[in-house]
């Protein structure tokens, strides 16, 4: 979203007193059944868990909790563990995908910290060691756009509404689900203020922080015997795990209670997360290092960004608004369409246009929204003392399809689904690295030569459009 955009989003927002949607479609497809939830709480100085709390968001959760995890002894997490691995695995072996909830970011900086911590830790369990395995390919997942597995509550809010308020104060959950869902009677911008001053950041309130603390530290001096300490500690952190989950449950309600659409790319998206899920969950890989390995991850990542850019446009209208206002889609008429054979080759479409901004050249390739069909842009031209913009489309795919559009019809044409290249990529890295090459491999650079060109660059350029 531009900065205009957002700025206006926002302005909108503060006038109507609560927060406006900036999506009619959802980047999340639905939930499946059962969904998982994890609340972390966290010590902020030393990174260590005080809790979890686990579950299915509909039901109560589970607590896993320490009062002091400074003691090093994560065995109180072996439940966890256990839960975790058996609901993924549990939907992996049925083919189903898994859905992880957490509640901000900051949740997700602690799940990627336990994967670092126990993936190959040697002083723990099996059991905690898969945890950290998983734990790790979840918060890798998370790297991927348009992941489907893991659910960040905050930032599915934040890229679907816009509020009245900055978006560094978006970042507190509390306060965004007040313009979200503001109460009754009161100013949302005071009602965010107050719900801000609450941490949402997968850690305790000040002042139960610091009577945990304050409890350690008079056992520690042999002022309060350990068991009652205990007791008490163990209390506030259990109920500040249960408020951060009532947290989560809240954001994840008011998600789904946008009544956004579910568009049909989302298909797409979920079956590329539920590949990689499924095909690591088993196994317990490091990060990729060697140029073979870092490339094909580049590949992917670089193929999921394409493809959610592709969904975001074509599910969402305002999305494509705004594609078609930066000359990204092509809103036109069918002026005319040459096929002397119906349903065969060759087939030439006459397209009209009269928006402003046009990012067409000839070469273009075009997909019509919602549809296989294609095709190539071989002229532009202005007509009616340029007011108007005639482009000629040769469509290269579709030409049976019912979709293909007549005389007078109006179509939006946006640019192809991204082309799956993992696969020949694959097979040319497996063979770079069969024969070694040393522009990949080597220390130095060969020797440069360059190669004789018989033609000039123009009619190399006229020859690729081609």
């Amino acid at each position: 979203m531009s900065t205009m955009i957002d700025l206006t989003a926002r302005l909108l927002a503060y006038q109507s007193g609560r927060a406006i949607p900036i999506r009619r479609s959802s980047a999340l497809i639905a939930d499946p059944s059962p969904t998982f939830a994890i609340v972390p709480i966290r010590m902020v100085a030393e990174q260590v868990v005080y809790a979890l709390a686990y579950g299915d968001p509909e039901g109560e959760p589970e607590v896993v909790l320490t009062w002091n995890p400074l003691d090093r002894d994560a065995s109180f997490m072996e439940p966890f563990a256990a839960t975790l691995d058996r609901y993924l695995s549990d939907c992996v072996i049925a083919g189903e995908m898994p859905r992880i909830w957490l509640a901000h970011a900051a949740a997700l900086e602690v799940i990627a910290l336990l994967g670092h911590r126990y993936r190959t830790n040697r002083s723990v369990g099996p059991e905690l060691q898969r945890m950290g395995a998983q734990c790790r390919l979840l918060a890798e997942e998370t790297t991927f756009a348009g992941q489907q597995i893991v659910a960040i509550a905050g930032s599915l809010l934040a890229s679907h509404v816009a509020t009245g308020q900055s978006p560094s104060e978006d970042l507190h959950l509390g306060a965004l689900l007040a313009w979200i869902d503001p109460p009754a009677g009161t100013v949302v911008a005071d009602a965010a203020a107050q719900a801000a001053l609450a941490p949402a950041a997968a850690m305790l309130d000040r002042a139960a922080d610091d009577r945990v603390e304050q409890l350690r530290a008079r056992v520690a001096r042999g002022r309060l015997r350990e068991p009652s300490a205990r007791v008490e500690a163990e209390a506030i952190i259990r109920e500040e795990a249960l408020r951060e989950w009532a947290l989560l449950v809240r954001a994840r309600r008011a998600f789904w209670g946008l009544g956004l659409t579910q568009g049909t790319e989302l298909t797409k998206l979920t079956a590329e997360s539920f590949k990689r899920v499924a095909w690591q969950i088993d196994r317990n890989y490091g990060n990729p290092a060697r140029p073979r390995s870092l490339a094909q991850r580049l590949d992917e990542l670089t193929y999921a960004k394409e493809l959610t850019a592709y969904a975001d446009v074509a599910d969402d209208p305002i999305n494509r608004a705004a594609a078609l206002n930066a000359g990204r889609v092509l809103d036109a008429v069918v002026f005319q369409r040459d096929q002397p054979r119906r349903g065969f080759n060759p087939c030439t479409l006459t397209l009209e246009t009269r928006q402003n901004a046009l990012r067409i050249r000839p070469g273009t390739q075009l997909q019509l929204r919602g549809s296989r069909v294609f095709g190539r842009i071989t002229e532009v031209r202005e007509v009616n003392a340029g007011q108007a913009t005639q482009l000629t489309l040769v469509v290269t795919n579709g030409v049976r399809n019912p979709q293909l559009p007549t005389p007078g019809q109006r179509t939006e044409w946006m640019e192809p689904e991204p082309a799956d290249l993992r696969y020949q990529k694959r097979q040319v890295y497996e063979r770079m690295a069969a024969s070694a090459d040393p522009r990949v491999f080597g220390d130095t650079l060969p020797l440069s030569r360059p190669q004789p060109i018989d033609d000039d660059l123009a009619t190399i350029a006229r020859r690729l459009r081609r």
